[in-house]
């Protein structure tokens, strides 16, 4: 028989984060953790699933106070049960211990501790060990024995390492274990001797998943990493030997990582359910998992290897309690596989047909039983296909066109022209790289290649589209990427307004960039009108609004160019943004977050609930500009010009009493600004300014002033 690794079952009725939940005899309980996810609202709620009928039904109501972020761990039959945030307390000190066999609850004698919230909590021997966790002054380290038979409550010493929530725990033999919590140490717990241990600590400091022990080991599913990213899908499913005294990895998990989720064993079945994944709270399956399997699981890490026209090596990674591999190959869409009985995990494969797919997969045998890998499907080379395109050094006249060589093609012909036009400039060539040449500046283009091949036609490839530049630092300059996972599940950006233009954008599965729309025109010095409202998939979810201008374009986004922080924002707001007189006139980028993050550039690997957009923004000098580069009509004069550290600026008509200046180089960067000047102070400029020519601009309440001045 071939066994399944993972296998989805009915969906739970609900999606909750902090779930709790035990196996017993033939069924499940579960108590339910936070409905609406991050910690809003109680939940007192007691689920029954039974997986005969893969079916769902309340059970019970808790009779304690309603909770969240409550913790659980079953003994002998029974659910000991407490702690979490609730009541009019707020943290809660409380244990319980419900009965599935008549669904009673008892209530035990409360923790003579601080109340607290995601600790650490294992019952194992008639005892219940209970550690670490937030408390309302945040987090612990101490370390707490209950009795079940004495009914008393006993400190022991702390847990080694610092203080942690939302922990891994589990336990072996006669020893508890913990580990993670946002902390870099797992240790191992002698209740007899009451002594730590330090064990392998290759979870690091993961936190917020689940864990149980099985036939003397202890595993761990989901969870994030210390800085609260999913662990990546290999880490997601791990045990750990006592024997060995060393961690390894088990199948992943479906749909990758989960923040805060639960599990339960009925019999020999794991099931995993609740928590936020990838896709948060509109993950609401549930899956299951054979654990007898784990003498015999499945090969992992299928590859096929230096693949050419008609061999490839296969790779995989097998079971060490494997009696036998057997692989079997095939060329996609025929009925009937080939067997390698006993192949090596490199198993190199001859005599194959040129441009085709072929799959594999590895079956093993452990004595009776027997289970196999997912399928992996590659390609032999040779096909006639067009290649990737990649198009760098892009100037405003020129672009380099690049791409790998096809080794079925004879040549290869290319065409080009401006988006949204009808005639093509069109070349063949040989090989890469080709530059195209003669390009208008600030000007999107679409290019297209097709390889000619004496065994087949091809068709032209779809458009790359790029942009030539000198259109203004929004489009030219390459601003720091937003790389995040995003999810728009809760909460997204559904309107901008910036001044009269209007965007009603909708949800952009968290990320968009509109700097191809036309730009709004905004006046050096002058506010404008920003209104953004947000949108909520369910209820409204309040977040955090942060905005940035690239005022003095640059290509990054300072501190000082934040022009909007509004904390839990879950309405329409309007805001009046200044933009100040520093600012560098031209096209430059305005870059908006509405989530949990507040940093303008964001990482891979980073789970961020919301939505980002991006717009250009036009940035004008006012009308009234008297440019002495023009016709020499102002009234101010700078005094000595040439100068060499120092100068002075006058009003000719001694109108002008003061006004803002700032100095600027050829290159349009301001490199020394000063507000509020007095007519007839002197200027010192920074040591650090080199000689040359500079503009200084001075601006009042009615006009500005260019002027051309020389440093010696």
């Amino acid at each position: 028989m071939e066994a399944q690794v993972w296998e989805q079952v009915n969906q739970s009725p609900f999606r909750d984060d902090h779930t709790n939940s035990f196996g017993f005899e033939d069924k499940a309980y579960v108590f339910r953790g936070s409905p609406t996810n991050f910690g809003n609202g109680d939940a007192n709620e007691v689920w029954q699933y039974t997986p005969a009928t893969d079916s769902w039904s309340i059970l019970t109501t808790f009779p304690g106070d309603a909770r969240r972020i409550s913790i659980g761990d079953d003994w002998d039959g029974k659910y000991y049960y407490g702690f979490g945030i609730g009541g009019p307390d707020g943290r809660l000190n409380d244990l319980w211990v419900f009965d599935p066999v008549d669904t009673s609850f008892t209530e035990l004698p409360s923790c003579p501790c601080p109340g607290r919230s995601h600790p650490s909590l294992i019952a194992h021997n008639d005892k219940v060990f209970m550690g670490g966790g937030s408390s309302s002054n945040g987090d612990v380290k101490d370390w707490w024995e209950y009795d079940m038979i004495t009914q008393e409550w006993i400190q022991k010493p702390d847990i080694p390492g610092g203080v942690r929530h939302h922990t891994f725990h589990f336990s072996s033999g006669k020893y508890v274990y913990v580990g993670g919590g946002h902390v870099f140490n797992w240790n191992r717990y002698d209740p007899e001797t009451e002594e730590w241990t330090p064990i392998d600590d290759l979870p690091a400091g993961r936190v917020a998943g689940t864990q149980f022990n099985y036939n003397n080991l202890g595993f761990i599913l989901a969870g994030d990493n210390a800085s609260h990213s999913h662990v990546p899908d290999f880490e997601t499913f791990m045990y750990y030997s006592p024997e060995s005294k060393e961690w390894d990895y088990l199948p992943p998990l479906p749909n990758g990582s989960r923040w805060a989720p639960s599990s339960f064993i009925v019999g020999e079945e794991l099931f995993f359910l609740a928590g936020l994944s990838d896709l948060v709270n509109n993950d609401a399956t549930m899956w299951k998992f054979d654990l007898s399997m784990i003498d015999c699981l499945p090969p992992s890490g299928l590859n096929a290897v230096d693949v050419d026209d008609t061999s490839a090596g296969l790779f995989w990674m097998t079971n060490t309690s494997s009696d036998s591999d057997t692989l079997k190959w095939r060329k996609v869409g025929d009925t009937l596989w080939n067997d390698v009985v006993d192949a090596d995990i490199v198993y190199q494969l001859d005599n194959l047909e040129v441009c085709q797919e072929y799959e594999f997969r590895v079956v093993i045998q452990c004595g009776a039983t027997s289970s196999s890998s997912e399928t992996y499907v590659f390609r032999t080379t040779g096909c006639c296909m067009n290649p990737e395109i990649t198009i760098n050094s892009i100037t405003p006249n020129s672009a380099i066109v690049e791409w790998p060589e096809i080794a079925a093609a004879d040549e290869y012909n290319i065409r080009w022209r401006p988006l949204e036009t009808n005639d093509w400039a069109a070349a063949a060539v040989n090989s890469s790289p080709y530059e195209l040449t003669d390009l208008d500046e600030c000007t999107r283009y679409e290019f297209q290649i097709e390889s000619v091949c004496s065994i087949e036609e091809n068709d032209f490839s779809e458009s790359t589209i790029f942009r030539t530049r000198n259109c203004g630092a929004c489009l030219d300059l390459e601003y720091c990427e937003i790389l995040a996972d995003f999810s728009t599940n809760l909460s997204f950006i559904y309107k901008v307004e910036i001044n009269d233009y209007l965007n009603i954008s909708g949800d952009n599965d968290g990320y968009a960039n509109f700097d191809g729309a036309l730009a709004e025109e905004i006046i050096i010095g002058e506010s404008f009108t920003f209104t953004l409202e947000p949108g909520f998939v369910l209820a409204p979810q309040p977040f955090d609004l942060i905005a940035w201008i690239d005022f003095d374009s640059n290509g990054s986004f300072e501190e000082s160019e934040i022009v909007i922080f509004e904390e839990s924002v879950d309405l329409e707001i309007t805001r009046d943004i200044l933009i100040p007189t520093s600012a560098i006139s031209g096209l430059t980028r305005m870059r908006i977050f509405y989530g949990n993050t507040s940093g303008p550039c964001l990482p891979e690997d980073l789970l961020v609930l919301g939505e980002a957009e991006e717009y250009c923004l036009k940035l004008l000098e006012k009308t009234s500009v008297i440019n002495i580069l023009d016709d020499g009509a102002s009234t101010l004069e700078v005094f000595p010009n040439p100068f060499q550290d120092k100068f002075v600026l006058i009003d000719n008509l001694n109108a002008i009493k003061s006004c803002n200046v700032r100095i600027v180089n050829v290159a349009g960067e301001t490199v020394f600004s000063f507000n509020d000047y007095k007519m007839g102070d002197e200027f010192e400029l920074p040591s650090k300014i080199e000689a040359g020519l500079y503009i200084l601009v001075a601006e009042n309440d009615s006009e500005i002033t260019k002027l051309k001045i020389v440093k010696n």
